[in-house]
């Protein structure tokens, strides 16, 4: 790009106010600036739409009632005048040098650059592992890599042109927006460069968004896989084959026994029984044989199993 592209800031929140000057003090630190901020806050019932309304780092959009994030995002898009976009939650923070990093590559050769992630325990600040994308140089289908990697926006900057391509992000999904938004991206042609380098910084913790709220993406995920199974092409389908099969697993184990029926339902309607049969434990595999995949889920993961690790408490499978 001849000159420097303008860049928005775009912020949702809801129910933020413990989160939200110390995301001011850390955005303050950009060494270059955003050219704009919008905050979003999505009919917080806290003190967030107090606090958001004394700031003047950027300017607030009150939503009526609460929509959730795939909606929040894209009222920010629509508001916004960047020629870039970068999304951020209102608990996590970047480093300083984000975004003179990133623009430092952003051309009009790429659509999006996403960056790696460095996660952090809230509390201590201790490093916990990150989140490493620059695999993504070695694979010639984007749309595989983000099918079998879970990105998100925080670390990205993202044309508005690529964007609005897809309408944004998909507003019937409360839950795994995130790793959507970047499917789409890269399934309608959307150029990804990955900078190795982890400039985006997710603060994790207990009572934090991320940490509340596995078993809600669950939920949404198999919605999204659904979605896939019509917009993908088929040559996609033993991602999604070996992807629920997984999740039925997890489920399960996560005390949520109908959604894991409900994933069931779905690899079945797939023909996907070799996968759900690799996806589990040998004891696991034994049950199968004996009972049935459905009834063995049953036996291992309901009342009955329950009152049987009272007695023996070694998992069964």
């Amino acid at each position: 790009m001849a000159t420097k592209p303008t860049v928005s800031l775009l912020v949702p929140c809801f129910n933020a106010e413990a989160y939200i000057l110390d995301f001011i003090k850390n955005i303050s630190c950009q060494t270059i600036p955003f050219d704009e901020i919008l905050f979003y806050d999505d009919a917080s019932t806290d003190c967030t739409t107090k606090l958001l309304s004394q700031q003047n780092f950027g300017r607030v959009i009150y939503g009526k009632f609460h929509q959730g994030p795939s909606i929040g995002r894209n009222i920010l898009l629509r508001e916004s005048t960047g020629q870039l976009i970068h999304f951020h939650d209102i608990d996590d923070w970047l480093e300083p040098d984000f975004l003179e990093q990133t623009l430092q590559v952003f051309s009009d050769e790429w659509d999006v650059v996403i960056t790696n992630i460095r996660v952090i325990d809230r509390e201590t600040g201790k490093n916990l592992h990150i989140h490493d994308y620059s695999g993504l140089t070695d694979y010639s289908d984007p749309t595989e890599y983000f099918l079998t990697h879970c990105c998100y926006p925080i670390n990205g900057l993202y044309s508005r042109r690529a964007l609005e391509k897809i309408g944004g992000f998909r507003e019937s999904l409360s839950r795994d927006e995130d790793p959507d938004l970047h499917i789409r991206l890269a399934h309608s042609g959307a150029r990804i460069y990955s900078l190795p380098l982890p400039l985006a910084v997710n603060r994790f913790g207990s009572g934090t968004y991320s940490s509340t709220s596995y078993v809600a993406c669950w939920h949404e995920h198999l919605k999204a896989l659904q979605f896939y199974i019509k917009e993908l092409p088929e040559k996609y389908h033993s991602i999604l084959r070996i992807d629920s099969a997984r999740m039925v697993g997890l489920c399960a184990a996560s005390g949520d026994l109908q959604l894991a029926h409900n994933y069931l339902e779905f690899c079945e309607s797939l023909g996907c029984q070799k996968e759900l049969v690799l996806a589990v434990s040998l004891p696991m595999k034994l049950l199968i044989k004996v009972l049935g995949y459905r009834n063995a889920l049953n036996f291992r993961h309901g009342s009955i199993g329950r009152k049987i690790r009272k007695i023996w408490p070694w998992r069964i499978g």
